[in-house]
């Protein structure tokens, strides 16, 4: 049976069904394990004044389709049901994740993993209702943790993960692509490196990342990713005369915020709306230099020449300094009057 195709189509039904009766909630469990002396039990409560249903879907790491079952929720109660129970795993071993959808709100799920005293959680979590592209998470202890990345998806997820130091700065990288509804998983300090104290995560959809402690097997709780507010700027050069070429070089805090290649695009300017030539990036110094040129337009006026992602945290701002390395007309003479640079955050 073709499970990928399967599972595809499940979720789109699951999606569409989701949007048509106006969800109001999708939650997501990371991790579960069941196996002889191993399940996870979930804990739903459902604070509504009427009755409610809650849709389980489960999937292995390797994003085959375990199974969709319907709960039915009494006003103000709570149910306890545990992985097997929900879905006839008796005599199974498997290690997944779960989504959950309601058209209700004020349905809350909360999970912990049971079994023997070496297995069993300390602890209960919450399930997450938000995942993002671009999130990132702190590692208590990173020479024990292992990081999950859960791809909620009917299609690939190219995700990196960028290895941030104690004062941010980038001390490793590493890309990986995670199949349709499956989920991978790393130890963190072998990919990243031994000086690893936070990983941002960038993907090109939505995922849904963990961490959690190897030495407790699965069943640490994971603490959960904070997200990342993203600010796409234009770096803008207005000029009298036409611009031929350009070399701007960016500075800014490591500490902050740390830049990859793929942060960089081209502008919108004719003749400038490819990645500029000429990109480097120093994240332990904080220099982000761009330089590019063309030839055939002979534009005036705002020249939207580069486009910069810049990542940061939400409760922080990230400011720039500038320093005009060259400016030159089409012929290649230096413009030294008429003219300014700038970046301001695009529309």
């Amino acid at each position: 049976m073709n499970y990928g195709f399967l599972t595809s189509i499940l979720f789109c039904i699951f999606a569409v069904s989701s949007l048509i009766a106006h969800a109001e909630i999708r939650l997501f469990v990371p991790e579960f394990t069941v196996g002889p002396q191993a399940d996870t039990q979930f804990l739903i409560t459902n604070a509504n004044v009427r009755d409610s249903h809650l849709e389980l879907w489960a999937f292995t790491s390797k994003g085959e389709l375990l199974g969709q079952v319907e709960i039915g929720l009494k006003p103000h109660t709570t149910r306890a049901i545990t992985v097997k129970e929900a879905f006839g795993l008796q005599g199974m071993e498997v290690t997944g994740w779960l989504g959950a959808v309601s058209t209700e709100g004020d349905i809350q799920i909360s999970y912990q993993h049971t079994g023997s005293t070496d297995n069993a959680s300390s602890g209960s979590s919450d399930a997450v209702e938000v995942v993002s592209k671009e999130v990132t998470l702190g590692l208590p202890g990173p020479s024990r943790e292992v990081l999950r990345v859960s791809n909620p998806n009917p299609f690939p997820a190219h995700v990196v993960l960028n290895g941030l130091d104690q004062d941010g700065v980038l001390v490793g990288n590493y890309a990986l692509t995670i199949a349709p509804f499956a989920q991978t998983k790393m130890e963190v300090q072998p990919a990243l490196g031994n000086a690893v104290k936070r990983v941002a995560v960038f993907s090109d959809s939505t995922v849904l990342p963990a961490v959690g402690d190897e030495s407790q097997s699965s069943n640490a709780a994971p603490e959960y990713a904070t997200l990342t507010v993203v600010d796409d700027m234009a770096l803008v050069i207005t000029s009298t005369q036409s611009v031929g070429a350009y070399q701007v070089t960016l500075r800014y805090d490591p500490k902050l915020i740390q830049f990859s290649s793929g942060d960089i695009a081209g502008g919108t300017a004719a003749g400038f709306n490819t990645r500029p030539l000429v990109v480097r990036i120093d994240n332990s110094l904080g220099s982000l230099t761009l330089a590019s040129f063309q030839v055939g337009s002979s534009q005036t006026g705002k020249l939207d020449v580069a486009h910069i992602r810049v990542r940061r945290n939400p409760d922080t701002q990230v400011q720039f300094g500038m320093q005009i390395d060259e400016v030159t007309d089409l012929v290649g003479n230096g413009i030294r009057s008429g003219v300014d640079v700038q970046l301001s955050r695009t529309p």
